[in-house]
């Protein structure tokens, strides 16, 4: 499916008119009837409020993931307050592309040279002032192999490890991912036990 699908696909599921979806996501509800029609593409920042709406990531509101799983919570050191600023979510777009593009090994004229899309396309993505298509989403998160919510700031990079876990856990059914899930939130309640023991100093006898 694709994005217009998705999304009609969500907001019925959600039992929402059009009007009132727009009104959820601040845009009018002609933008709404456009995005479903596909005429019409979201910009980054609607995006991510879709996403975040619906509680499922962006890979999925475009159609790179097969299934709809849930958007990681919002914790830590992740970009969710800047959101509302195009310049900064533009400038975390270009950090992140770069940060890619050094990961790979390439530089920056290699990317430009490689990517279909262009070089003063990528130029333009790679100095915090253009605005991707869900198109250039995709394929940017393909040829840089990573996610396209890293690309938008809303998840950290994974590496091979956790590709493999993620991969295993898909894999497996439903009772043995509850299994792995429950197992999962014992070691993080040793893990800070111990970490807040070590931090307790020890007593002098007395």
């Amino acid at each position: 499916m694709n994005f217009g699908q998705i999304l009609k696909q969500l907001r019925i599921t959600k039992g929402l008119t059009q009007n009132e979806l727009a009104k959820i996501l601040d845009v009018s509800k002609s933008n709404i009837s456009k995005y479903e029609a596909g005429s019409v593409e979201p910009n980054m920042s609607v995006l991510i409020r879709i996403s975040e709406y619906f509680e499922v990531s962006v890979d999925c509101l475009l159609g790179k993931n097969a299934k709809n799983e849930s958007a990681p919570e919002k914790e830590n050191n992740f970009f969710f307050f800047f959101f509302d600023n195009e310049n900064l979510l533009r400038d975390i777009f270009s950090k992140r592309i770069r940060t890619a593009i050094l990961d790979m090994g390439l530089t920056e004229e290699d990317f430009k040279a490689a990517i279909s899309f262009g070089s003063k396309k990528a130029s333009s993505f790679l100095s915090g002032e253009g605005e991707p298509t869900a198109d250039d989403l995709i394929e940017l998160s393909q040829f840089l192999d990573t996610s396209i919510d890293y690309l938008l700031g809303q998840t950290p990079r994974i590496g091979n490890v956790e590709k493999k876990l993620l991969n295993t856990f898909v894999s497996l059914n439903t009772d043995n991912k509850d299994i792995l899930i429950g197992k999962a939130k014992e070691l993080l309640k040793e893990q800070r036990y111990e970490s807040v023991a070590a931090d307790v100093p020890l007593q002098k006898a007395k």
